[in-house]
């Protein structure tokens, strides 16, 4: 039986689990900086990173909770798998660890030092049962956005509308 699409209210649902999970780690006395980050600054709040000039590494964390549902992996690994999907060329090594340090502090990912027979040690990441409930509610999310992204290139491509259209008001090409 092929999925029935989401309802509106489990787009808000799901996109209210995600916010308020992102507004209890801003605020959680545990975390190192408490609600501010290590440079005093509050950041956003209640989004993640769909806004226009959102933070690009928000895109981040559901892709590298897909990566990590498939199979644990090293951070480099993970980042040469974000090249692969054109994701990460903006995002540089310390901003990658950044966002799994900060995944794994809201109970996401997992990580556990491995040693090798030769070289040094590195982290291995997994992910957690919240991280799976957390790629699920972004699933419900993406795909609410992928619909408004083809809605709106839908319309952007009408003729008379923006420069998406392809002929000129005589009919000829521009």
């Amino acid at each position: 039986m092929p999925a029935q699409p989401a309802s509106k209210l489990d787009r808000a649902g799901a996109w209210a689990n995600i916010c308020q999970r992102h507004l209890s780690t801003m605020s959680t006395p545990d975390l190192p900086y408490g609600p501010r980050g290590p440079r005093g600054h509050r950041g956003h709040r209640g989004h993640r990173g769909w806004l226009p000039g959102g933070p690009r590494r928000r895109w981040l964390e559901p892709f590298l909770l897909l990566l990590l549902a498939s199979e644990p992996a090293h951070g480099y690994s993970l980042l040469g798998r974000l090249n692969e999907f054109g994701v990460a060329e903006e995002v540089d090594v310390g901003q990658l660890y950044r966002t799994l340090r900060e995944l794994e502090m809201t109970g996401l990912v997992r990580s556990r030092w491995e040693t090798p027979a030769a070289g040094a040690a590195r982290r291995k990441y997994e992910i957690s049962e919240l991280g799976l409930a957390a790629l699920e509610e972004w699933a419900v999310v993406m795909k609410e956005r992928a619909r408004l992204v083809s809605q709106f290139l839908k319309e952007y491509e009408r003729p008379g509308h923006g420069r998406g259209s392809t002929t000129s008001d005589e009919g000829g090409p521009r």
